[in-house]
């Protein structure tokens, strides 16, 4: 072999060391690209994964509601008068309930009879009055469903009234239609009295023709209202849940293979009375919903669930009023 060709022999190979090197390098950042995306696929099916799991879990739950009457005479709830003329129309009473919160000292906290005591408005708190139980906008709905079948009127009566009250007839002028007359009256009355005054116009909003006034340790359940042949009274709603902490930790350790068991029960009580025979009784009304949760329900998809899911703005209290008011329109067309 001559010199020159083994010069271009020489000068030859250097273009086609660099070329495999070249070709080397790729195949790594090729391998490494591959890498990095496998590694970027496992990290989205991962999450799609999770997202799945979670969406599915919020279905993967099988759930009932429960409705119950309980009498305290084992007699079925009907509105009946036993002796009456064929022309003779019973009248039913529908009532809503308020309890008379008596204004309290800002600093002392102690109740104020706004007769005998006299302060400065600044160092007392008076409260805006309440309904116990049902309020008039339910026996409304209640009046409209039922008014093919029920002569019913609605009444008010507010109880737990102090004596001095009743000796100084402080309420008795409230007893007419509302009118924006009335508060007029009680600043002209009562301008010296800023407590007193403040209290009757809360009251205001609220007495008219149609209350009825209890004073001292007076039950309004145990006497006859006007003429109301037969009276429903409504007690404040029982309510009463099943959620317990341990079930609920265990169950979410386990990724809800132990399943998460909730149970929330309203009960409202309806007490009749009938002014013929001078006796009442107590209905007692519960609803309810029971709710089993668990990844092996997974297959159901929330179809045999018929339980609202329920969050903070939307809780079971609303539903079950609903509930309730179906309840006794249902059993009051019997």
């Amino acid at each position: 072999m001559s010199f020159g060709e083994r010069a271009s022999l020489f000068y030859s190979a250097p273009p086609l060391s660099f070329f495999s090197f070249w070709l080397f390098k790729k195949k790594i950042s090729f391998a490494s690209l591959g890498l990095l995306s496998w590694l970027k696929m496992r990290r989205l099916c991962i999450i799609l994964f999770l997202l799945t799991f979670v969406i599915l879990l919020t279905n993967c739950q099988i759930g009932w509601y429960t409705k119950e009457i309980n009498s305290s005479e084992g007699s079925p709830f009907r509105l009946t008068y036993p002796i009456s003329p064929i022309s003779y129309k019973p009248k039913f009473c529908l009532v809503a309930k308020i309890r008379y919160k008596a204004p309290r000292h800002k600093e002392f906290n102690y109740p104020i009879d706004p007769i005998q005591e006299t302060y400065e408005m600044e160092k007392v708190l008076v409260e805006e009055p309440s309904y116990v139980g049902v309020e008039p906008e339910f026996l409304n709905f209640l009046q409209s469903r039922l008014k093919s079948k029920y002569q019913f009127q609605i009444k008010k009566v507010v109880y737990g009234l102090p004596e001095s009250f009743r000796q100084n007839k402080v309420l008795d002028f409230l007893k007419a239609n509302r009118s924006f007359a009335r508060y007029s009256e009680i600043n002209k009355k009562w301008k010296n009295n800023f407590v007193l005054a403040e209290i009757l116009k809360t009251y205001a909003d609220i007495i008219d023709s149609h209350t009825d006034f209890f004073y001292g340790t007076d039950n309004p359940v145990q006497q006859d209202l006007g003429d109301c042949d037969e009276t429903l009274y409504f007690s404040e709603v029982q309510k009463e849940s099943k959620d317990s902490r341990f079930y609920i930790t265990l169950a979410r350790i386990t990724f809800w293979v132990f399943p998460e068991y909730n149970q929330e029960s309203h009960h409202y009580s309806v007490i009749r009375r009938n002014k013929l025979k001078k006796t009442q009784e107590t209905f007692q009304f519960s609803m309810g919903y029971e709710k089993w949760i668990s990844v092996f329900f997974l297959p159901t998809f929330n179809v045999f669930a018929n339980v609202s899911d329920f969050h903070m703005e939307y809780r079971f209290s609303e539903e079950s009023e609903e509930m309730f008011l179906d309840m006794l329109t249902e059993e009051l067309k019997k």
